[in-house]
């Protein structure tokens, strides 16, 4: 629990520092929404002046796919604000902040393309698997239910620290941080703890007025946590980047 401790002084000693990279990601995120909304309705009006405003699913697909690498990128900007805070003492400038996340965008949207088709797969399969032989049956539907959610915790662990790592190993590329993300997991177990605080902490994003200080305390302590322990283990990571 030392480095949860050592997560919390930090935090709690130069709070803005950690606050920035949290109100610069809610800001780019907010403005890449309207600009996505922006770019949609400007297509689709020149879609059905040509007659083919059937596209229309194709290109939200798109805009979609577009707001979701951004997304990706602002992300990664964040937990590199979160590390920069934390270890170096200092404060991600905005234009740090922009180019971080523009400039590794790709990599990070990789991770996350990965992580939820792997999600969409589980989550699709038991679905299936639900309404093929469990509609009647509850003892059979509560059994999928359990399975796919035991397995879906499991596949999230071991794909967790994927994006983390991008964060602490400007070097390392998608595939290998996912391969570092399997195998530290398994290896370190204590890597448990980090990952269902994290899962604790995102469940409190939907409790009102308690967000808040999930967001902007418990969540920034949270990350910095997982980087520290992930630092820890960085020989362990290095092997496979």
């Amino acid at each position: 629990m030392a480095s949860l401790k050592a997560a919390y002084n930090a935090v709690i000693d130069k709070p803005l520092r950690f606050i920035f990279p949290l109100l610069a990601f809610l800001f780019v995120s907010v403005l890449a929404f309207f600009l996505m909304v922006f770019i949609y309705t400007s297509l689709y009006l020149f879609l059905d002046v040509f007659g083919i405003a059937q596209w229309k699913y194709i290109l939200l697909g798109l805009v979609g796919l577009l707001y979701f690498y951004l997304e990706s990128g602002f992300f990664g900007g964040l937990l590199k604000g979160i590390y920069t805070a934390h270890f170096t003492r200092g404060r991600f400038a905005t234009e740090e902040y922009v180019t971080y996340s523009l400039s590794s965008a790709l990599r990070y949207f990789i991770v996350s393309l990965i992580i939820g088709i792997v999600n969409g797969i589980i989550v699709g399969v038991s679905a299936f698997l639900y309404l093929r032989f469990a509609a009647n049956s509850l003892l059979v539907g509560t059994v999928i239910g359990v399975s796919a959610t035991l397995f879906l915790l499991i596949i999230d662990y071991l794909l967790f620290y994927s994006p983390f790592i991008l964060a602490l190993v400007d070097t390392a590329k998608p595939i290998s941080s996912i391969k570092a993300s399997i195998v530290v997991s398994v290896k370190e177990i204590s890597l448990l703890v980090p990952f269902f605080l994290y899962l604790i902490v995102g469940l409190t994003f939907l409790i009102p007025l308690v967000d808040l200080l999930s967001v902007f305390v418990l969540y920034p302590i949270t990350v910095a946590y997982i980087l520290d322990k992930l630092r820890s283990t960085e020989r362990i990571i290095a092997r496979y980047l």
